[in-house]
């Protein structure tokens, strides 16, 4: 289990259900993610949501629901109050203005009814491949507009919207109670 696993499933109970915007291949929940299959997080369910449909596909391979959407189109097609926790899991500094991480902040703040959590990273590397291009997963880069980093997201703008913050790394974790 990797250190954002353990941080999640600290926050996550077996009655939760959890939807996870941006959600890539799960990467940080795939290590952690006995309720779904080649996964450890314990809740009651999880949706991904992305919109690179090869991501989509792989997690529906492992039995992990999931939905199509852009997240810069707000509101998303979801109920008030409808998951308990949203995660926000590197996906903030992909959007390529404020005006996106504000609205997709606002309508989290929406649809969850506990929590929702954040992690972003605190720098970008100097490395400008790594920079438009930083996971080196090539079965899924193909076509994906959506993995250049555009954004740092500052302690303070997390603060400022309600998010207790811990610095972890090279990452920011920031968890919104509602």
């Amino acid at each position: 289990m990797n250190w954002v696993g353990d941080l999640i499933q600290e926050i996550i109970d077996e009655t939760d259900t959890v939807l996870d915007l941006g959600c890539g291949i799960m990467q940080c929940l795939l290590d952690i993610v006995p309720s779904y299959p080649k996964t450890r997080l314990k809740c009651k369910k999880l949706v991904g949501v992305d919109i690179h449909q090869p991501y989509l596909d792989y997690l529906n391979s492992l039995g992990i629901e999931t939905l199509r959407l852009d997240l810069r189109n707000i509101p998303l097609p979801f109920e008030d109050n409808s998951f308990d926790i949203i995660l926000l899991t590197d996906v903030l500094e992909h959007l390529p203005s404020f005006i996106y991480v504000n609205g997709l902040i606002e309508d989290s703040k929406r649809i969850a009814r506990k929590k929702i959590v954040v992690l972003t990273p605190r720098k970008f590397d100097d490395n400008v491949k790594a920079i438009s291009n930083p996971y080196p997963y090539e079965q899924f880069e193909e076509d994906n507009e959506f993995l250049r980093h555009h954004l740092l997201i500052k302690r303070k703008y997390l603060r400022k919207n309600g998010f207790k913050v811990i610095r972890k790394g090279k990452h920011l974790f920031g968890v919104a109670s509602l």
